[in-house]
C-alpha cells in the first residue's frame, strides 16, 4: 500500500467523479467496464480535501496500519 499510495492519491485527485472499474476478460482479453455502485460509508472528495489523509484512514482501516 505504501508503494501505490502517490499513485493512487494522484489519481483521486485527477478525478473527482464516480468510480469507473475495468477487468480484462481472461477469455477474449476484451476490457470490461462498470461503474458499480458501492454499500459502504462515502467519503466526499472535493477541491479542499486532503486526499492523502483520506488514503491513510482507508488503509489504516484495511490493513490496521498507519501511513
Amino acid at each position: 500500500m505504501r508503494e501505490v499510495k502517490s499513485q493512487v492519491v494522484d489519481l483521486l485527485n485527477r478525478n473527482r467523479q464516480n468510480c469507473v472499474m475495468e477487468k480484462p476478460d481472461m477469455s477474449t482479453g476484451e476490457v470490461v467496464t462498470a461503474k458499480p455502485t458501492f454499500r459502504s460509508d462515502v467519503e466526499t472528495i472535493v477541491d479542499g480535501t486532503d486526499v492523502s489523509e483520506i488514503y491513510s484512514v482507508a488503509v489504516h482501516k484495511c490493513c490496521k496500519v498507519r501511513y
